[in-house]
């Protein structure tokens, strides 16, 4: 009886959990921005892609700016991002929580009204280009973000 029940449990969970999109994990990964101002690397782990976005100073060092999360949860993207604003000696953060839909890479946000969203888009014909634009506002032009993957 142990058994069987110890089965059903296995198979449920395999059922439940929620895995990425294809789509959702071609961006594992390593990214650079195409201007040379820093890059971004994005590892599978556990059914969840974990991303660390790094930016280069005056002197050339590198700094980590943001940590992002992007998992499945009930066939819901669901897009965590938290901001590093390193200030001299200082650093603050700042976390927002993003909602997407199952198949498309647009994220909403659902904690504040900045960013107001975020969207990934593969080039045409070619996955190696990565355009990410980040709106500020629901009328407001989309900032651009070029990327081009360095290693899978």
């Amino acid at each position: 009886m142990k058994f069987i029940s110890l089965i059903i449990t296995f198979f449920l969970s395999l059922v439940v959990s929620a895995q990425l999109p294809k789509k959702v994990e071609k961006l594992e990964g390593e990214w650079k921005y195409k201007e040379g101002s820093g890059f971004e690397v994005w590892t599978l782990k556990n059914g969840r892609l974990n991303g660390y976005a790094y930016r280069m100073n005056k002197l050339g060092d590198t700094i980590m700016v943001e940590d992002i999360r992007l998992k499945m949860v009930n066939k819901t993207l669901v897009y965590s991002l938290e901001t590093y604003n390193h200030v001299g000696d200082s650093i603050t953060s700042l976390k927002n929580d993003f909602v997407g839909s199952k198949r498309r890479m647009t994220f909403i946000n659902i904690d504040s009204n900045t960013p107001y969203s975020i969207s990934y888009c593969y080039g045409f014909l070619n996955r190696k280009k990565l355009k990410i634009k980040i709106k500020y506002g629901i009328k407001e032009d989309p900032v651009v973000l070029k990327l081009l993957k360095v290693k899978a």
